[in-house]
């Protein structure tokens, strides 16, 4: 991110829907140091068409690759 900031992100249920959620961290006052932000849905994952290796087309016709398998409990 601009500024040297950074998203952590995750697969999770929410009111019955699958979705990419995530948190933004900034750079705080002091070096080395990050401030989080809000959790966010940064977009709806449920119904998604699974184009094989990791790579699903969303809904909004965007692509999502994950780096490493998702486990679903």
């Amino acid at each position: 991110l601009a500024g040297g900031g950074f998203v952590v992100a995750w697969i999770a249920s929410v009111a019955g829907d699958i979705v990419l959620q995530g948190r933004v961290y900034t750079p705080g006052a002091a070096a080395g140091t990050f401030v989080p932000g809000a959790v966010t849905t940064l977009a709806d994952i449920d119904n998604a068409q699974a184009l094989g290796e990791g790579v699903f087309r969303l809904k909004s016709g965007e692509l999502l690759r994950l780096l490493s398998q998702a486990t679903v409990h």
